[in-house]
């Protein structure tokens, strides 16, 4: 596999941003043994760089068990299967806290939600958006079947395909308006998450293409992408005339004589002479 990584749109190495970003894995990587709080506590203590002051470190943590509403059972023993402890739930959410106290400005989670319940994976998919709105991080999360509760908590969503290919990446509040205009019009009962997915995989049928299979909705996004910059390329130049006509109508004659005079020399075959409206 090739390619190339971009940050904020330029290449960069991407271990220059180490102590930037957190990565929550599926698998649970709390210290059984230890209370909700020590595993918090440890975390912040051992990865959080010397400047940062024991009082602030300690805040990072007293934000974390709130914001993840862990303070009812954060001097709890977190257990596991032989030793009674926290909920499933809980756990999941002291996984997150693990990397929260580290201050990172992006963080990537990975099936956060598998093995819980609507509600409980409501509840911590929830805590990770005030998360991003409190602190103003980017969160990134990838989780299958969501209920359509949760994935109305995303502000955007990309869908990939078969191998990996993209098949939307937007607003979550535009996905379902993008593929009624390609012919998946999800029925009114459906949870729109789940049509989105059999669509991808084939299992259900197109309502304004006939021969529309699966694999084409990759060619659909690519030229419904395109048809957008030509849209936003063409709003541009026309909002650049108006500003520069506005510019214009302000100037007396000197100054209209002087922006004639720069025109011709920026694109000397330009003939035309610039004059104000009235």
């Amino acid at each position: 596999m090739e390619g190339t990584v971009k940050v904020n749109g330029e290449e960069n190495a991407i271990e220059k941003y180490k102590s930037e970003i957190g990565y929550v894995p599926q698998d649970d990587v709390v210290h059984r043994k230890l209370t909700v709080r020590e595993n918090l506590y440890y975390s912040a203590f051992l990865r959080l760089d010397r400047s940062v002051s024991a009082k602030q470190r300690q805040m990072y943590i007293d934000d974390a068990t709130e914001l993840l509403k862990l303070s009812h059972v954060q001097d709890t023993m977190v257990g596991g299967r032989t030793v009674r402890g926290i909920s499933g739930g809980e756990v999941k959410r002291v996984n997150v806290g693990i990397e929260l106290v580290a201050n990172p400005t992006a963080l990537f989670v990975d099936e956060a939600t598998s093995g819980l319940d609507s509600s409980t994976a409501y509840d911590l998919v929830v805590s990770m958006s005030k998360l991003c709105y409190r602190f103003r991080w980017t969160i990134a999360i990838v989780i299958h079947q969501p209920r359509y509760s949760i994935f109305e908590v995303f502000d955007d969503v990309c869908l990939l395909g078969k191998s990996g290919k993209l098949v939307y990446f937007g607003p979550t509040t535009s996905a379902r308006k993008y593929f009624d205009s390609i012919g998946y019009i999800c029925p009114p009962l459906e949870n729109p998450a789940d049509y989105f997915l059999d669509a991808m995989s084939g299992n259900v049928q197109n309502s304004k293409q006939k021969g529309f299979k699966e694999t084409d909705l990759y060619t659909s996004w690519e030229a419904y992408r395109k048809h957008e910059r030509e849209e936003r390329y063409r709003d541009g130049r026309s909002k650049s005339v108006q500003s520069t006509m506005t510019t214009v109508n302000t100037l007396d004659a000197a100054g209209l004589k002087a922006f004639n005079d720069l025109m011709r020399e920026l694109d000397p075959e330009n003939t035309g002479v610039v004059t104000r409206e009235g």
